[in-house]
């Protein structure tokens, strides 16, 4: 299998924009939840962009516009929802394993950021 070049391009972003978390020297499952809890603030703040946009567009019919509301705030809700509950696992799993107080802030701050 090979990556096209927009795909190497993106999982190199990606690697870059998670490389704070994975040179953190949390545990593997801390890592995966940190960059659990990135993707979904991502994906809430393009939902976001995408409602306020669609909120700003007047070329729309207002049955239209209201279709692609309800859309959008099902989708958001749904990615609330996932980061909620993703959060609360990494709770769980800061309070589960033996993390000194440093890899608490640690895990803290990555998932604040």
């Amino acid at each position: 299998v090979s990556l096209s070049e927009l795909g190497r391009s993106l999982s190199a972003k990606t690697e870059k924009k998670n490389e704070d978390i994975v040179e953190s020297g949390l545990p593997d499952s801390v890592k995966q939840l940190l960059k659990m809890i990135r993707e979904l603030k991502a994906q809430i703040a393009a939902k976001e962009a995408e409602l306020k946009a669609l909120m700003a567009d007047q070329n729309l019919a207002p049955e239209a516009r209201q279709v692609q509301l309800e859309a959008l705030q099902s989708e958001l809700a749904m990615l609330n929802g996932a980061w909620a509950s993703a959060s609360a696992n990494l709770i769980k799993q800061l309070q589960e394993q033996s993390l000194s107080d440093e890899q608490m802030l640690t895990a803290t701050t990555l998932a604040m950021a």
